[in-house]
């Protein structure tokens, strides 16, 4: 295993910000990467000047955003809120989304906001045939209050069968 990382090898991601998985237990095309805890992910990211994420929920994964350039615009609709906040987070700042709670960044900026996503458990993308066969987020088309027991329970169950492709079992 190579004890040095450089982030470069961004893909885009489906709510709209580019990543590189390069500290999670598989790549963003769901290969295995040998030696990586199961625990955590750890990724760059980048979200270009002027976008703004897709509404988006992991049903499974709490996610720490934490801002290693540029400011980010934070949206998110905690449980039992009416309507979703908004706040500033700047450079060396963090942000917690638990899991089941939507959340959506923006760059209002005219520089790149790069970020770094650490994840428990670990991020789950598996793709299969070009498509993505699975993915642990969930985009929304607008601010519901959170997820249902029964989506949560769902979105479970189709995670453990996608490790279960990831380990070829």
């Amino acid at each position: 295993m190579r004890p040095l990382f450089h982030p470069d090898r961004y893909v885009p991601a489906a709510d709209g910000t580019e990543i590189d998985p390069f500290g999670n237990p598989a790549d963003a095309r769901g290969r295995r990467l040998p030696g990586m805890p199961d625990g955590f992910g750890l990724a760059a990211g980048k979200i270009r000047p002027g976008v703004t994420s897709a509404i988006h929920v992991h049903p499974v994964v709490t996610q720490y955003t934490y801002v290693a350039g540029g400011r980010l615009t934070v949206r998110t609709r905690e449980p039992g809120e009416d309507a979703p906040r908004q706040f500033p987070v700047e450079y060396g700042e963090a942000v917690r989304t638990d899991a089941g709670v939507p959340v959506q960044f923006a760059n209002d900026t005219d520089t790149d906001v790069h970020v770094i996503y650490v994840t428990s458990p670990a991020y789950v993308s598996v793709r299969g045939d070009g498509a993505t066969a699975y993915e642990d987020a969930v985009l929304l088309d607008d601010w519901v209050p959170g997820l249902s027991d029964a989506d949560r329970e769902r979105a479970v169950v189709e995670r453990e069968e996608a490790l279960r492709r990831l380990e070829g079992g």
